[in-house]
């Protein structure tokens, strides 16, 4: 095991915040999990940081066995985490009243109850 600070960070497909916080903890000699769904996992694109120290990990926010795993799969790796960016989440372009229930429901489990998930 390593001295290196360790960060996992979610929702990591398709590029945007998420690689630039890849990057920039791994820039700073950290030890980096790049996650997300497993549907998503083909859209996390790290080639270009290969020279990193990069891990992809499958993770849904909205599973509690994904969440217990990917914690697990870590701390087994590393002995210990100490960043968590808490970025996997979902939009909706629509107000509440138009929505149907269910899509609120999916949203309020990834954006709110995930995030709790994961930091519990």
């Amino acid at each position: 095991m390593s001295d290196s600070k360790v960060v996992l960070v979610t929702g990591c497909a398709r590029g945007g915040i998420s690689y630039e916080y890849c990057k920039a903890f791994a820039e700073h000699k950290c030890k980096v999990f790049a996650s997300d769904i497993a549907q998503r996992m083909d859209d996390i694109d790290l080639e270009s940081l290969d020279s990193y120290d990069i891990a992809k990990l499958e993770l849904d926010v909205s599973s509690d066995q994904s969440v217990e795993s990917a914690v697990n799969t870590i701390i087994s790796k590393c002995g210990h985490i100490n960043v968590v960016i808490n970025n996997a989440g979902i939009g909706s372009t629509c107000p509440l009243a138009e929505l149907p229930l269910e899509t609120i429901r999916r949203a309020w489990e990834i954006n709110t109850l995930g995030q709790l998930r994961l930091v519990q």
